[in-house]
C-alpha cells in the first residue's frame, strides 16, 4: 500500500522516525509537495536532525530547490531552526550564498524575522569565510610568491648553467685553439726540420759530388801524369834506343873502317 506524500512529508517535519524506516527509501526520495518542496526541506522546518540525518546519510538526499528557488536552508532558516541550519550547512551542500528568486539568501529570511542568533551565527560563519578566504588568499599569494621566487632562482640557476657552460666551451674552445697552435707549431718545426735535413742532405750530396769531383780530378790527374810518366819513358826508351842505334853505328863505322885500314 502506497503512502500519501503529504503524510510522508508531514512525518519528515514531525519527526517519526519509525514511520519513515517502515517506508522505501525511494518513496522518500520522490516525495514532493505542491510547490517542490522535499523531504529535507519538511525535515528543516521542524528542525529534525534525526530525520535529516537519515534522509542524507542513509538514503542519499540532495538539497534540491522549490518553484521559488528555496533550499531546505532557506526553510530552516525562516522558522528560526538554528540548530538544523548549522547540521545543513555542515553536511550538505548548502551555503549562505545560495540565493532563492527573490534574490534573498538565509540570513535575510532570518533578519526578516529577527532571529538574531541566526544571524549572530551567520555573521560569524561569514566573518570565518572572510577570514578564510583572506588566509587562502594570502596562502596563495605566498604560495605564488615562492612559485615566483623559485622561478626566479630556476631562472638563474639556468642562467648560471648557461654563463657556466658558455665558460666551459670558450675555455674548450682556447684548449682547442691552444692545441691547434700547438699543433701547428709542430708541424712547422717538422717541416723546418725536414727542410733542414734536406738543406743537410743537399749538402751531403754536394759535398759528396764534390769529393766525387775531386777523386775524378785527382784521378784523371794522375792518370794524366801516369801518361806523361809514360810518355817521358818512352821518349826515354826511344832516345837510349836512339843513343844505342848511335853507339852501334859508331861502332860499325868504326869497325868498318879498322878493316878498310887493314886492307890497305
Amino acid at each position: 500500500m502506497q503512502r500519501d506524500p503529504t503524510l510522508l512529508l508531514r512525518a519528515c517535519r514531525l519527526g517519526d522516525i519509525q514511520l519513515l524506516q517502515r517506508t522505501p527509501i525511494r518513496r522518500l526520495l520522490q516525495a514532493r509537495d505542491a510547490r517542490g518542496a522535499t523531504a529535507l526541506h519538511y525535515a528543516a522546518r521542524g528542525g529534525q536532525l534525526q530525520v535529516m540525518q537519515l534522509l542524507v546519510q542513509s538514503a542519499g538526499a540532495v538539497a534540491t530547490r522549490t518553484c521559488v528557488g528555496a533550499t531546505p536552508l532557506h526553510d530552516a532558516a525562516v522558522l528560526g531552526q538554528l540548530a538544523a541550519v548549522k547540521w545543513l550547512l555542515r553536511h550538505t551542500s548548502c551555503s549562505l550564498n545560495d540565493r532563492d528568486m527573490e534574490g534573498c539568501n538565509a540570513l535575510h529570511l532570518a533578519a526578516r524575522i529577527g532571529e538574531k542568533s541566526l544571524l549572530f551565527y551567520g555573521n560569524i560563519l561569514q566573518k570565518q569565510k572572510k577570514k578564510k578566504e583572506e588566509e587562502e588568499e594570502e596562502e596563495k599569494e605566498e604560495e605564488n610568491k615562492k612559485k615566483e621566487e623559485k622561478k626566479e632562482e630556476e631562472k638563474e640557476k639556468k642562467k648560471k648553467e648557461e654563463e657556466e657552460e658558455e665558460e666551459k666551451e670558450e675555455e674548450n674552445k682556447k684548449k682547442e685553439e691552444k692545441k691547434e697552435e700547438e699543433k701547428e707549431k709542430k708541424k712547422k718545426e717538422e717541416e723546418e726540420e725536414e727542410e733542414k735535413e734536406e738543406e743537410n742532405k743537399k749538402k751531403e750530396e754536394k759535398k759528396e759530388e764534390e769529393k766525387e769531383k775531386k777523386k775524378k780530378k785527382k784521378k784523371k790527374k794522375k792518370k794524366k801524369k801516369k801518361k806523361k810518366k809514360k810518355k817521358e819513358k818512352e821518349k826515354k826508351k826511344k832516345k837510349k834506343k836512339k843513343r844505342e842505334e848511335d853507339e852501334e853505328e859508331r861502332r860499325r863505322k868504326k869497325k868498318k873502317k879498322k878493316k878498310e885500314e887493314r886492307r890497305r
